[in-house]
């Protein structure tokens, strides 16, 4: 939907000139879509490796490290949108920042 928005509103910025408006949008959406490549890459390599990280983690420790896998989430982000799973991760020593910081 994002693209889209950005791409009506290139066309109706440019003038009746396609090829500026599409560089427009490419100017303006390419960012964006990098990021999310890159953590879409991110997150497919950690599930290639699901098993391993099963047998190397502690149950807390494999939900904090799933929910942190494609760099999109840290600390703070997960600490405010789950409070509670984020204290619970804290508390068992999985995050970053350890039990003994509270």
């Amino acid at each position: 939907m994002e693209d889209a928005i950005a791409l009506a509103s290139a066309v109706c910025d440019s003038g009746g000139e396609v090829e500026v408006a599409l560089q427009t949008f490419e100017g303006k959406r390419r960012p964006e879509k990098e990021k999310l490549i890159c953590a879409s890459e991110r997150s497919y390599l950690w599930y290639e490796k699901v098993g391993d990280w099963m047998e190397q983690y502690t149950p807390h420790e494999f939900v904090y490290q799933f929910m942190v896998r494609t760099g999109r989430v840290d600390d703070q982000r997960l600490a405010s949108s789950y409070p509670a799973l984020y204290e619970t991760l804290r508390k068992a020593g999985a995050t970053k920042i350890p039990a003994s910081a509270s």
